[in-house]
């Protein structure tokens, strides 16, 4: 799975358990109605972490427990969405 299909997918998931519709979950994270619209429309685009991150705050998240969930279990995506793929070196953990 790509990464912006998890993205999507997370939020739509956080927004359904909230029972939030996009009025107002725009309302609530700043982030305008269209903007969420494409989201849901369009899952092959990603959005900023900016706007993940005004999103998971609105779904009563942080960025780390937005992404602690098994839809970003891919290493590989998860490589890319840490930059690794730009030649960024992985740290000891």
């Amino acid at each position: 799975m790509k990464l912006s299909e998890a993205i999507h997918l997370r939020i739509a998931q956080l927004q359904e358990k909230k029972g939030l519709r996009d009025a107002e979950l725009s309302r609530k994270s700043g982030v305008p109605k269209t903007t969420i619209s494409t989201l849901k429309h369009k899952p092959d685009q990603c959005p900023s972490l900016l706007v993940i991150e005004k999103l998971a705050r609105a779904l009563d998240h942080d960025l780390c427990e937005f992404f602690r969930c098994s839809l970003f279990e891919n290493s590989e995506e998860k490589d890319k969405a840490y930059g690794y793929e730009y030649g960024f070196e992985k740290k000891n953990q």
